[in-house]
């Protein structure tokens, strides 16, 4: 057994031996029984005392008329074994179950335990015919004395033709016998084993038809022997994994469809643009050169914002590919906020954003790529401007130690983002304006900093305090 459980291997050895035992023994048993029923039967043949040849009743006249006294008389006794021989019978004289006297060839006390059925204790003799065999018996109780004389000629004589056929119908009436109690046995267990061996075979049958019909949750609760344990458990690990491989393929068929309708719509805007200012240009709508500075200014404008998203679906290629190695080093985390808050206010790209910086001024580092945890700082602060729906817009960087880890916040005090929808804002191409009519984006952005914080070793939340925060942490290294 494994692990103290069952084992079907040791259930069908058990099961088979107890198989073969227990029809050797019931057959044992009635072997047994007709023996003692064929004795039986073949001592009703006897034909009991009956007048017989002149040899057998003055044999049985010795006997009873010997004065049996002083049975021990070796001389006597020798004297009546010769008187008998000559009437042609064997005789066997035992005393208190010890033999004092045999003239019979190799022939033991218990051979003749066969005829103690035919004793009369009454110091007479009897004669009886058994199977064509003359049987003299003579047993006095006073003295313990038990003779036995056989016809001489008749036990000689070889079996005859109606014994051998009786033997021979006993044989083959107690193989086919044997032969009956096993396969009776046998088609009892084998009934039962094959009934206990399918039990899980129709529960894993059961369990694959309804997979093939889509029903992934007909979990198979099997406890027996761990061979069978084992299948199953593998089974249901299977039917586990085919399950969740579905719902992956299924979400992913979803994102595909949501990521062409998504770059279509975030295509077709600026497109239409720039087709549209084209078209005024060219059909002279704009006459002035302020006008067409306008137009080309609207078009230029649209031709980066397809450009960013063709960078970014290029960047997210990369990603899932695996073709992006990350250049790590150790950033101490106050320089880098400061020189990137900083950076965001002498662009000049919205004079309308305010970028405040808190935190203790504690020295704390962390082994990231600083080139791409801008980036995905970059995606933080694109994501705020693009929806956060307030004026002025206020973004706030946050620093502070948690145990061994560096914990950084980025806020805003925008409308956030609605509590059941929060927990999607990181997957692929989901945007919380599903309309996606109000504003301008593709839903990579948070995306590829989930991505870029899980790849450097940290992790990433959302939440809606006074606005959404996007809290970023990182193990601390020492700065050496």
């Amino acid at each position: 057994m494994k692990n103290g459980r069952k084992s079907i291997r040791h259930y069908v050895f058990f099961s088979n031996a107890f198989m073969v035992v227990l029809t050797l023994g019931i057959f044992l048993v009635v072997y047994a029984i007709s023996i003692k029923v064929y004795g039986y039967l073949e001592r009703s043949r006897v034909v009991s005392e009956s007048e017989l040849s002149s040899g057998s009743v003055m044999a049985g006249e010795a006997l009873q008329n010997r004065d049996w006294s002083s049975p021990e008389d070796g001389a006597d006794l020798d004297r009546l074994g010769e008187e008998l021989d000559r009437y042609g019978f064997y005789t066997a004289i035992f005393i208190d179950g010890e033999p004092v006297f045999s003239n019979m060839e190799d022939m033991q006390s218990d051979d003749l335990e066969e005829y103690e059925y035919f004793l009369r204790a009454d110091s007479q003799s009897h004669i009886y015919m058994i199977d064509k065999i003359t049987l003299i018996t003579f047993c006095d109780a006073g003295t313990g004395t038990v003779v036995y004389a056989i016809d001489r000629e008749a036990l000689e004589q070889t079996p005859t033709a109606q014994t051998i056929s009786l033997f021979i119908l006993f044989c083959l009436a107690s193989v086919a016998f044997f032969v009956l109690i096993l396969c009776g046995v046998s088609f009892f267990f084998a009934n039962r084993l094959t009934s206990h061996i399918m039990e899980p075979i129709r529960l894993l049958i059961r369990a694959s038809e309804n997979m093939k019909k889509g029903d992934y949750s007909d979990h198979i609760d099997y406890e027996g022997e761990w061979e069978f344990e084992h299948v199953c458990d593998s089974f249901n690990e299977m039917q586990r994994n085919i399950y969740e491989n579905e719902q992956r393929k299924n979400a992913y068929e979803k994102t595909r469809i949501d990521m062409v309708a998504g770059i279509s719509h975030d295509l077709r805007t600026p497109l239409t643009a720039i087709r549209g200012t084209i078209k005024g240009l060219r059909d002279g709508v704009a006459k002035t050169s302020q006008m067409q500075e306008k137009f080309l200014d609207t078009a230029y404008r649209r031709t980066l914002e397809m450009d960013h998203l063709l960078e970014q679906l290029f960047y997210l290629s990369k990603m899932e590919t695996g073709n992006m190695p990350l250049q790590s080093k150790v950033v101490e985390w106050n320089r880098f906020l400061t020189d990137y808050r900083e950076k965001q206010q002498n662009t000049g790209v919205d004079n309308t954003v305010t970028y405040d910086l808190f935190g203790k001024k504690e020295r704390l580092c962390s082994l990231v790529d600083e080139h791409e945890i801008e980036r995905a700082f970059d995606n933080i602060v694109e994501n705020s401007r693009k929806y956060a729906g307030v004026e002025p817009l206020m973004i706030t960087f946050r620093l502070k130690r948690k145990g061994d880890c560096a914990v950084i916040t980025i806020a805003d005090n925008g409308h956030g983002v609605p509590d059941e929808k929060i927990a999607y804002i990181f997957d692929e191409f989901y945007r919380a304006d599903e309309s996606r009519n109000q504003t301008e984006g593709n839903g990579l952005g948070l995306h590829i900093v989930k991505y870029l914080v899980e790849a450097m070793g940290g992790t990433v939340e959302a939440k809606n305090q006074q606005g959404l925060q996007i809290q970023m942490t990182f193990p601390i290294v020492e700065e050496a």
